[in-house]
């Protein structure tokens, strides 16, 4: 019996290192800590009994026979394969589901500027030029060599936004790229606009703040759209905030008795309200429903008149995600909780996950959360329903969580896409298998 203790004590701290220097090897980081200390503590426990086997207390004459030999080496190295197999299911139980990579983009030293994607795409944009992949298997569908100096942070309904140099000036073209095919859809000059860019996409047009105020262009003709009249006593200019999503326009104008007003427009141009702000210096987060952000709260306003509808506590850091999709407010607090508000302030639900939380992504009705998974795997990835925030799926993830990956995700791929490229060993893109 005591053989079987041992032999199994020591299996399941070899199982434990194993499992320790697999994490290490998936890009963990502490991970082995917990699994060389757990073997230390069992193969410690595991050597005591075999001393205690081979050397008891009372003499014995002789060297022990072969034959009781045998036996007890066999005993122990039976106790030793069950104590692996338990030592690495309870690992496996711990790590939970493991996603397997699809496919990556090795990483080198050109600077990213963008990620685009679509249903079937990945569109990445660097320094020197646009590249299109198949979301699927990851292999290249078109290219555009160009020396980029901005690109746009979304590429609703298709079409993406770029300035680029040519002939030698800096930033002085701006263009719009088909992602399906990779062609240039209209270019115009920029000049100085082109450095600052400050544009945003959405509901069918490309809209940019300036000093002469609102710049609107159809996005893909390129062609100049009425832009919407400011307030009386009121202007656009550089410091407006702007957001084109959802069939709407918004914007705030700055009024010469020091306040501040909402615009809410139509692509056409057409004003369907203004509301005022008691702040100075709001920024826009959506167009539909109508948020804003201050120092310590989000605004919501009522999207069919400009009413407002309730506040919601502005999350800190200043830079915590907060994302905005089917009438509900998403707010991370950067750190491990997520909580969720109804258009009037109400919170809907709230949900705790691993510390710290790394990125965020909302996809339809599926909220996705990466982040720091502790002592089993290196970083995990929750889905959560968005509607009640449900856990609806947890899986380890081959990727350091600390580089703070932006997600795009498809029916069947999960994509980590890295901020910035701190090095060359974690790869531009890497896809999994969902």
């Amino acid at each position: 019996m005591k053989v079987l203790v041992a032999g199994f004590a020591v299996g399941v701290g070899v199982a434990c290192v194993g499992g320790g220097v697999l994490a290490v090897q998936r890009g963990g980081s502490g991970g082995w800590l917990f699994f060389l200390g757990l073997w230390f503590l069992l193969g410690t426990a595991g050597a005591f009994l075999l001393r205690r086997l081979a050397f008891p207390r009372e003499r014995r004459a002789g060297w022990p026979g072969f034959r009781r030999m045998g036996r007890f080496l066999g005993m122990f190295v039976v106790a030793l394969l069950l104590g692996e197999a338990i030592g690495y299911g309870a690992y496996a139980m711990l790590r939970g589901e493991l996603l397997k990579t699809a496919w990556t983009l090795p990483a080198d030293s050109v600077e990213p500027k963008a990620f685009w994607g679509t249903a079937d795409a990945l569109v990445r944009v660097r320094s020197d030029g646009v590249a299109s992949y198949g979301t699927r298997d990851g292999k290249p569908l078109w290219s555009r060599g160009l020396s980029v100096c901005r690109a746009s942070r979304n590429a609703g309904e298709g079409v993406g936004l770029v300035s680029f140099s040519s002939a030698g000036k800096a930033c002085d073209r701006l263009t719009a790229l088909d992602l399906s095919t990779g062609q240039s859809l209209w270019t115009a000059k920029t000049g100085a606009a082109g450095r600052s860019f400050g544009w945003e996409t959405g509901s069918g047009i490309a809209v940019r703040p300036s000093r002469a105020g609102l710049k609107v262009f159809d996005l893909r003709t390129g062609a100049p759209r009425r832009a919407p009249r400011p307030p009386a006593k009121c202007v656009f200019n550089a410091r407006s905030s702007v957001q084109a999503d959802g069939g709407r326009l918004a914007a705030t104008a700055f009024c010469k008795n020091g306040s501040t007003r909402l615009v809410m427009a139509d692509p056409e141009g057409r004003t369907l309200w203004t509301a005022p702000l008691k702040t100075e210096r709001p920024t826009v987060l959506s167009a539909a429903p109508p948020v804003l952000r201050r120092e310590r709260e989000l605004l919501v306003f009522d999207p069919h008149d400009g009413t407002p509808t309730g506040t919601i506590p502005a999350p800190s850091p200043a830079d915590a995600p907060i994302l905005i999709g089917n009438g509900r407010i998403h707010v991370m607090d950067g750190k491990s909780t997520i909580r969720t508000h109804a258009p009037n302030g109400d919170l809907l639900w709230s949900a705790t996950v691993g510390s710290p939380l790394r990125g965020v992504h909302l996809a339809d009705s599926t909220l996705y959360a990466v982040y720091d998974s502790g002592f089993s795997a290196p970083t995990t990835l929750t889905a959560l329903d968005a509607r009640s925030g449900a856990k609806t799926q947890e899986a380890t993830v081959p990727y350091p969580a600390e580089n703070s990956p932006a997600l795009h995700t498809t029916p069947d791929r999960v994509l980590f896409l890295p901020r910035s490229q701190p090095d060359k060993s974690t790869p531009a893109v890497h896809a999994f298998i969902r």
